[in-house]
C-alpha cells in the first residue's frame, strides 16, 4: 500500500463520489498546487476506470515544469517518479532526473536499465553514482563499456499508465514483449499492414514509430479507441503527423478533452491549435494565455479571445 500526504480538504475531494472524482482529475475543481500531482497520481489508480482515464490524461499533459520540478525534489513520492518515468520511457533528460534523485526506488532504476537503448546507456554511465547503492544494477550496464553487454534496440514502453496497477511480471508484460519483439522483426510494409490490423499493445508501439507511413496507418486501425486517441493526443512522443490526423476526424476532434490536448500539446502545428482554440472553455484559457509552455502566438491570441469575452 502506498501511502500519500494531503490535506484534509483535498482528501475529502478525491474520496468523494465518481463524479467529484472526474470533476477533480479533468481540473474542473480547484485542487492545492503543491498537491496536484499526489491527487492526479491517486486518482490515476482509481477503482473506476473513467476517473483513472481522466487523471493519466491530464498528468501526461501537465506543464513540463511541474513535472521536472517534481523530478528534482527529494520529496516526491518515489512512486510518483516512477509513474513518471513510465509516461515518459523515453525522454532523457527526465531520465536523468531521475537518476539524480536520491529518492528514486530500485525498482524504477531497475526498469530503465532493463529498457535501455544506446542513448540511455551511455546516460546511465554518465551518472553511475547514482546506482552506487545498487552494484548490481550497476555492474549490468558498465559492463557495456568494454562490449560485453548487448543492449536491446529500443525500450520496450506502453504510454499507458494503467499498467502501473498491473504486476511486474506476468501475463500483460509477456505479451507486451511478444508484440514489440514481433515488430522489431517486421519490415516498413508488414509494420503498415499491422498498424491496420494490430492489437492495442502494437499500436501503442506501432503509433510512436518514425515512418509517417506506419504511425499514420495506426490512425485507420478499426479497434482504436476513444480512450487511446485521448492518451495519443497528449502525448509528445508521437509525430505532428498522427496529431494532424487525429485534428482532421471530426468524431475524435468533437471530444473536449481531444480539444484541449490538441491546443496545449507543443508538437501539434500552430494553425491547428490555433483553430481548435475557439472550442475552449474560458477557465482553460486563461491558463493558456498564461502558459510558457505553448508558443507565443498562441498564448497571445487566447489573451485576445479572454478579452473580448469579457467586452
Amino acid at each position: 500500500m502506498v501511502k500519500l500526504k494531503v490535506s484534509y480538504e483535498t482528501a475529502n475531494l478525491i474520496q468523494s463520489d465518481r463524479d467529484t472524482r472526474i470533476r477533480v482529475a479533468n481540473g474542473e475543481l480547484p485542487v492545492k498546487p503543491l498537491e496536484l500531482l499526489t491527487v492526479l497520481f491517486y486518482l490515476s489508480n482509481d477503482c473506476d476506470i473513467e476517473v483513472r482515464k481522466a487523471a493519466q490524461v491530464r498528468f501526461a499533459s501537465l506543464p513540463d515544469h511541474i513535472l521536472d520540478r517534481a523530478l528534482c525534489s527529494s520529496d516526491t513520492h518515489p512512486r510518483i517518479l516512477d509513474f513518471i518515468y513510465r509516461l515518459f520511457p523515453n525522454d532523457l533528460s527526465r531520465i536523468e532526473l531521475i537518476l539524480k534523485n536520491s529518492s528514486t526506488e530500485k525498482k524504477t532504476l531497475q526498469r530503465i536499465v532493463d529498457n535501455a537503448d544506446r542513448k540511455t546507456a551511455d546516460l546511465i554511465i554518465n551518472n553511475i553514482s547514482a546506482l552506487k547503492k545498487y552494484p548490481d544494477l550497476a555492474a549490468e550496464i558498465v559492463p557495456d563499456l568494454t562490449g560485453s553487454k548487448s543492449l536491446n534496440e529500443e525500450s520496450i514502453a506502453d504510454e499507458n499508465p494503467i499498467l502501473i496497477n498491473e504486476p511486474d511480471s506476468g501475463g500483460q508484460q509477456d505479451e507486451n514483449e511478444s508484440v514489440y519483439k514481433t515488430i522489431l522483426g517486421m519490415g516498413i510494409s508488414d509494420k503498415i499492414k499491422y498498424a491496420i490490423t494490430g492489437n492495442k499493445e502494437a499500436r501503442g508501439i506501432l503509433v510512436k514509430d518514425p515512418n509517417k507511413l506506419v504511425c499514420g496507418n495506426v490512425m485507420k486501425n478499426p479497434r482504436i479507441t476513444e480512450s487511446e486517441i485521448v492518451m495519443i493526443s497528449a502525448s509528445r512522443n508521437v509525430s505532428a503527423e498522427v496529431l494532424r490526423l487525429i485534428a482532421k476526424n471530426k468524431d475524435w476532434v468533437k471530444k473536449y478533452q481531444v480539444q484541449l490536448n490538441l491546443v496545449t500539446n507543443p508538437r501539434v502545428p500552430l494553425s491547428i491549435s490555433i483553430n481548435l482554440l475557439k472550442h475552449i472553455r474560458k477557465k482553460d484559457l486563461a491558463l493558456i494565455a498564461k502558459s510558457s509552455n505553448v508558443p507565443k502566438a498562441l498564448a497571445t491570441m487566447a489573451k485576445r479571445m479572454l478579452v473580448k469575452q469579457r467586452s
